[in-house]
């Protein structure tokens, strides 16, 4: 089954639920961008565990430098204007180019000079091949290079792709399971199965941006606690027989690679991460994945997501008392 075609609430509709607009969770396509930092992380993801797709999925920034940001635009607005054409069309650039008004004193025979040379070519053939994939600099390639090199080589990391008759591991491991009829799924980055001792380490790539040492400020900011919860409880449904141990995040940094370092969920934040609990420090609620399953359960039978459910519930009255001591 394709994990991303198979429907079922996963982390991500849980993050949206516990949202101010849980609305979003029930659209087509609730995250329907791409930052910068996801395509780090996708890249470092695919050397890692499916390296023979790269090409599939990504494409190398093309080299720009030789051409004017004036013929980039005209290119580009033929590839725009033009699906249909497999290269670059000399009359259509020189319309595209009179129609922009580039060179208007110019005859075509120079703007097909200026236009239709090996440069523009070579970035129109870019442009076809870079359909439907991400774009990644030289600098980036090689960056995520360094860091999958770093987790198989450091003394912190290189234990966990060790493979042997009795102990496999896996990549983008795919898991369904259901929730008294709710469809459910996980899409894990890794998974450590020992089947000799029937244990399951799941695991999950964070790539940072900034120091490793402030992954625990992110891990909130992100409710990655819902993450670890949510795939485990996929994981314990399918494997009955097998121990699940605690969640834990592998952590680098897509810049500084050196050293890489794992995250380990204890069990008391397993047991929030899952029913839910308090922060002392700010007295902050947090809502567990459980409560989350049972609010995307209330939405489907009311069909009422404009607004969080408890403002349904108290009927639109929120109390306030920010001098409420901490717990």
């Amino acid at each position: 089954m394709n994990y991303r075609e198979a429907l079922g609430l996963n982390y991500s509709t849980l993050v949206i639920l516990d949202s101010n607009h849980p609305g979003k969770a029930f659209s087509e396509n609730p995250f329907g961008y791409s930052s910068g930092a996801m395509n780090k992380g996708s890249l470092v993801d695919c050397f890692l565990t499916h390296p023979e797709t790269f090409e599939e999925e990504f494409i190398i920034l093309a080299n720009t430098n030789s051409l004017s940001e004036a013929i980039l635009k005209i290119v580009k607005a033929v590839y725009i204007a033009h699906p249909e054409l497999d290269e670059l069309d000399e009359m259509f650039v020189i319309l595209q180019a009179k129609e922009s008004e580039y060179g208007s004193k110019w005859s075509n025979e120079v703007l097909s000079k200026k236009l239709f040379n090996d440069e523009a070519k070579a970035y129109y053939k870019y442009l076809k091949d870079s359909e439907g994939k991400m774009a990644v600099s030289d600098e980036e390639y090689y960056k995520a290079k360094n860091v999958v090199d770093t987790l198989h080589t450091h003394d912190f990391t290189k234990g966990l792709f060790v493979i042997s008759e009795t102990r496999r591991v896996e990549f983008q491991f795919p898991v369904f399971w259901e929730e008294d009829g709710i469809p459910c799924k996980g899409l894990l980055d890794m998974i450590i199965f020992d089947d000799l001792r029937k244990i399951i380490q799941p695991l999950d790539l964070k790539i940072k941006t900034d120091s490793k040492f402030t992954f625990s400020k992110s891990f909130m900011q992100f409710k990655y606690y819902l993450q670890a919860v949510w795939y485990t409880r996929g994981l314990k449904k399918l494997y009955p027989d097998y121990t699940v141990r605690n969640f834990a995040f592998v952590v680098t940094n897509f810049d500084y690679p050196d050293p890489p370092l794992i995250y380990r969920c204890t069990n008391n934040l397993m047991h929030v991460g899952w029913y839910g609990g308090v922060i002392t420090e700010t007295n902050q609620v947090v809502k567990g994945a459980m409560e989350l399953l049972n609010d995307y359960r209330w939405y489907l039978s009311t069909l009422k997501y404009q607004y969080p459910r408890k403002v349904y519930e108290r009927q639109g009255i929120i109390e306030l008392d920010p001098f409420k001591k901490p717990l």
